[in-house]
């Protein structure tokens, strides 16, 4: 057997060396799609490093024996090839120490310098200097792995050491010069294999902790078919239809369901709003009125052409006859508009009166939730309002960011498909419209045409442009989310842009707005529908979480993103409904999408900075009392601002 072997040594080389060839060629292809995917950035120093190494070491190489017929040196010039243009092609993306590559860099070159100029005249003293500037080139690697070690191709480095292992017992003449270099890199490629792999475990334990993730195993089947019901239920609630902006329309809705109740023409009609109601009403224009705004063409809107069965498209439908109306209402001076002193953030009561009949609607809470009804001396509906120390979403409290991941990845698409394609479909139809059209102020548009095409800025044009057009009164409707159409235009607009970017299955695409959509409530459910707290933070971070899912990003990449994009934005106020609402979700939608790269390439807030605390859940409770309690002498005096006091 060993005699047939010896014999034939050549041929073995040769069969070995191509297979190694092959193995060591196969590594770009994992990493290469990582790549494509976003979940890898590489550190491209490293690269330059490598391309170097392995130019000098080629050179080394043959004369020493190595011969043109082995691996070592084929796979040695492809491999130089393809580190190189690693290297070139993501230069844009490098991020860390620029002293780190610059050592990296001049140590590489030093090598082939001091060869050449005949300072080192020994052969081996350039192998063992070829070698040692291998091993500095992993450093850069090494560095941006330590605390983000999913952001390299562990199956690639494993591939590396495989190949360059059978590439030793390929090279036809073995000794020092022929052997060293692919040793070394053998050795390279098995310690980033081993050092990933600890650093991977040493970080998933540390971020279980730190997201204080429960193990899902522990649950019963009940619990889980619990959530299950409740997120859907959820769904189904939050993701409605509506036309304009929720508020006004909320009060055309109060009052198409009083006049409903009333008998006759109203004499006289009262309207008693909550600050941030009157907040959200002052400057947005009311749909179907022919530009009109504020709360009295919100009122007559109802008056004249409500349908409370439709609840958020309770004026869809008016003709231009009943528009005319509207105006001639409005300008009869027969409605009454005062502050109400509530303890409920949105709280509208209208009453409709003539000498024979009264009527009073009061909608608290949710834009649509009807808690007081009379009609004439008959009270239909008397409900308890809670105040804003209760939370009306109590029966949420089991949402977690991690929890609504784990639905994400688990929900059957049949249970939200209806939904989500009407989300994609109204959503992205009044973003072309605000792109196409002239609204507002045109932050959409101006953003194109100020900055391009790409990816980022379209996500952020196309999103802010629709609300250029539903602030602006445009007729299409939108499916929000949190009781807001900005917000829902926000977590769904740039999820769906990017999808279409990085060219997503459709199935990853209806799962990314799950959770987009889910992660904005969790975090209103904190914040309340109404607040100083600008509503387009939560949906433009819940948006880029939904951006990392795409990139292929899991629990980790989700929650830091959240994280990070928070700490940029919040604190943005909110100071109504209105063209500049537009430019509040760009630079929201901006910050998310710099949370989700600040993580892929290894950065990230950490607690104690700022408002961040240790775990994503801890962070969304800080950001939840800035917003409802630390904000509320804030949003008194915006609304005094507002009304001029």
């Amino acid at each position: 057997m060993m005699r047939v072997i010896l014999e034939n040594i050549g041929l073995i080389k040769i069969i070995l060396g191509n297979l190694a060839l092959l193995i060591i060629l196969s590594q770009y292809i994992p990493y290469t799609i990582d790549i494509v995917k976003g979940k890898t950035q590489p550190a491209v120093f490293m690269w330059y490093g490598f391309a170097i190494v392995a130019t000098y070491k080629l050179w080394i190489m043959m004369p020493a024996g190595a011969g043109w017929g082995s691996v070592g040196t084929w796979a040695t010039l492809v491999s130089g090839i393809a580190y190189g243009t690693v290297g070139i092609f993501y230069f844009h993306i490098q991020k860390s120490s620029k002293v780190l590559n610059t050592l990296v860099v001049l140590i590489n070159l030093l090598a082939p310098v001091l060869t050449v100029t005949g300072v080192i005249t020994d052969l081996n003293y350039g192998i063992l200097i070829a070698g040692i500037a291998g091993v500095i080139s992993v450093v850069p690697g090494f560095v941006k792995s330590y605390n983000l070690p999913y952001s390299e191709n562990l199956t690639s480095y494993a591939l590396s050491f495989a190949g360059n292992a059978i590439s030793i017992l390929a090279v036809s003449s073995y000794n020092f010069e022929s052997t060293l270099i692919p040793c070394v890199w053998t050795f390279i490629n098995l310690s980033w294999t081993i050092y990933l792999i600890a650093r991977r475990r040493i970080v998933d334990k540390a971020e279980l902790k730190e997201l204080e993730i429960q193990d899902v195993s522990t649950e019963t089947m009940a619990e889980k078919n619990f959530h299950y019901d409740k997120y859907i239920e959820i769904l189904n609630k939050e993701l409605v239809v509506a036309m304009g902006c929720t508020e006004p329309i909320a009060i055309s809705y109060a009052t198409a369901k009083a006049k409903e109740l009333f008998s006759g023409e109203p004499e006289y009609v009262k309207v008693e709003v909550s600050g941030n109601i009157l907040k959200n009403v002052k400057s947005v224009v009311v749909p179907n009125t022919n530009n009109l705004k504020g709360v009295e063409a919100s009122v007559a809107a109802g008056i004249i052409a409500g349908d409370p069965n439709k609840e958020l498209e309770v004026i869809s439908h008016v003709t231009d006859e009943q528009k005319k109306q509207i105006k001639q209402l409005v300008d009869k001076n027969i409605i009454g508009v005062e502050h109400l002193n509530s303890k409920c953030i949105l709280d509208i009561r209208v009453t409709l009166k003539n000498a024979k009949h009264l009527s009073v609607v009061r909608v608290s809470e949710v834009h649509t939730n009807i808690t007081y009804a009379q009609q004439d001396d008959k009270v239909l509906i008397d409900k308890k309002i809670d105040d804003d120390t209760t939370n009306p979403y109590a029966d949420r409290m089991f949402m977690t960011v991690e929890d609504i991941f784990n639905f994400t990845e688990s929900v059957h698409l049949s249970d939200v498909k209806s939904l989500l394609e009407r989300q994609i479909k109204y959503n992205t139809a009044i973003a072309d419209e605000g792109l196409k059209g002239n609204w507002g102020a045109n932050i959409g548009s101006t953003l194109i045409h100020s900055y391009g095409q790409g990816i980022v800025n379209r996500a952020k044009a196309k999103a802010a442009a629709g609300s250029d057009a539903r602030m602006s009164g445009c007729e299409l409707p939108v499916v929000i989310n949190g009781g807001s159409g900005n917000q829902g235009i926000t977590v769904s607009v740039p999820v769906i842009e990017y999808a279409k970017e990085l060219k997503a299955p459709y199935e990853k695409l209806l799962r990314a707005l799950v959770l987009s959509n889910l992660v904005a409530i969790h975090q209103k459910n904190k914040l309340g529908r109404l607040s100083a707290y600008c509503g387009v933070v939560s949906a433009g971070a819940a948006s880029a979480c939904a951006i990392a899912y795409l990139k292929g990003g899991g629990l980790r990449e989700i929650a830091h993103t959240l994280v990070n994009a928070l700490a940029i934005t919040s604190g943005i106020i909110c100071d109504g409904a209105k063209p500049s609402c537009a430019a509040k979700i760009a630079a929201s939608v901006d910050a998310g999408i710099l949370g989700e790269d600040m993580f892929a390439n290894g950065q990230q807030f950490y607690g104690g900075d700022g408002i961040v605390v240790k775990g994503v859940e801890n962070t969304l409770e800080n950001v939840g009392r800035l917003g409802k309690q630390g904000m509320k002498e804030t949003d008194k005096e915006i609304i005094q601002m507002m009304i001029g006091k």
